[in-house]
């Protein structure tokens, strides 16, 4: 994995879960990036393994459908923010997810 730049950072709660570069914009609001994962939360885990099956395929894809709630990315040198469940497809060590509408 090439890593051009300060990473994305993915949190769950206040706990670090990835690190991500390439970050790209597919579809308004929603973001594509190759992942550097931390020892993820047992928990996480268990939620990312149940739904990685069930994962259509390609970038137009960011969450499941619903919102799995304590979940933000902060940009280099931005603030966090809200997004839904981030979606990450092991065998591309990619990672998609969308910004929430605070609105």
């Amino acid at each position: 994995m090439t890593q051009h730049s300060e990473p994305y950072r993915i949190y769950w709660r206040d706990d670090l879960t990835f690190e991500i570069y390439n970050v790209r914009e597919f579809q308004p609001d929603c973001f594509v990036g190759e992942y550097v994962s931390n020892e993820l939360h047992p928990r996480v885990r268990r939620l990312f393994d149940s739904s990685n099956d069930l994962l259509p395929e390609g970038d137009n894809y960011a969450g499941p459908g619903f919102v799995v709630a304590n979940w933000s990315v902060q940009a280099p040198g931005g603030r966090r923010v809200k997004i839904n469940f981030p979606v990450p497809k092991y065998d591309e060590h990619r990672i998609a997810w969308k910004l929430l509408d605070d609105g």
